[in-house]
């Protein structure tokens, strides 16, 4: 089958190809057939040819027609016969590196966290768990020590006390480690429970009779509390030390009685805001009523201490 390129071979003459064709890079060579490799070093800088144009134009002697070569031509290639941006060639070693370099990374990364996992970031190293073969040497040596007239002779002294038990430290020579037995007196544990939370505004008191400490909004009143609450405003003013008639205003904090509408049977109160941890009996002291009606009204059962950073109720003292 004739193909372009072996017809161009066949008609190929030196003398009837433009001389501003060549190669990129080497304007001196040209083939013989339309390549997208030819450039034109008629303008500068050298751009790329259409192959039809070159098929129609450079490879033949018609070339000498070529705009190009009219006098005083400026500029690069016309759209008509430039074959607009060329592709870059590839170059492949770059993406080689670019994939060693990641694999690099990745192999410094994982070497540092394995390096990581060896020493601490005190450049202490990381403590060692032996089995107990490794040192069941050291076990008998604590054994003997342990059963010597001398820890007898301490420990009937102070039955009291725990038998000491050994503990193992790692010490770091050079870059060998040493196993060093290390006597330990083990202190007895005993469990304290925690302190009862406190409640915060608007949390119940009491079993019997429920009360809330409320801060009023904007807009409530003695009357809108008691409907809220399901009690009384003469019972409102009963629990606290409000005159008669005396209204609320945004801001202020008072106890509720809850479901409670008869004065008579409302116990006043003041309220308190505890900061610190605060010793129950003292508290009695200084507002004149008891530590019981404190635990009762308050449910802090039988502690001797109310935690920081709660409310509290107290009975009001008479006056």
């Amino acid at each position: 089958m004739d193909t372009l390129s072996d017809r161009f071979l066949e008609e190929y003459d030196s003398t009837k190809t433009c001389p501003n064709l060549g190669m990129r890079g080497d304007p001196e060579t040209r083939f013989a057939f339309p390549t997208r490799s030819h450039l034109c070093y008629g303008v500068n800088p050298p751009e790329a040819v259409n192959l039809a144009y070159q098929e129609n134009y450079c490879l033949k002697p018609i070339h000498s027609t070529c705009v190009i070569k009219q006098k005083d031509w400026k500029g690069g290639l016309p759209l008509e016969i430039g074959s607009g941006p060329q592709p870059r060639p590839k170059r492949i070693w770059r993406y080689v590196i670019f994939t060693l370099v990641i694999l690099g990374m990745i192999t410094v990364f994982g070497w540092l966290a394995d390096l990581e996992n060896l020493v601490n970031p005190t450049g202490q190293i990381t403590p060692i768990t032996f089995s107990d073969s490794s040192l069941s040497s050291v076990s008998d040596q604590n054994d003997e020590k342990m059963m010597s007239p001398t820890s007898i002779e301490n420990v009937a002294s102070n039955p009291e006390q725990t038998p000491l038990l050994p503990t193992n430290t790692i010490v770091q020579i050079a870059s060998t480690a040493t196993v060093h037995p290390t006597w330990t007196v083990q202190p007895t544990l005993t469990f304290t429970p925690p302190p009862t939370p406190g409640p915060g505004l608007g949390t119940p008191f009491g079993v019997d009779q429920v009360y809330v400490i409320y801060r009023v909004q904007e807009g409530q009143s003695l009357r809108s509390l008691a409907e809220l609450y399901d009690t009384s405003p003469e019972a409102i003013q009963a629990a606290n030390v409000l005159r008669a008639g005396r209204t609320v205003w945004p801001g202020d904090i008072i106890v509720v009685p809850v479901g409670q509408d008869d004065p008579d049977l409302v116990i006043r109160f003041i309220y308190q805001f505890v900061n610190k941890k605060t010793s129950i009996p003292e508290l009695a002291a200084e507002n004149g009523v008891t530590a019981e009606d404190i635990r009762k009204y308050n449910l802090l059962g039988a502690d001797e201490w109310v935690p920081a950073g709660r409310w509290l109720i107290l009975p009001a003292a008479e006056q």
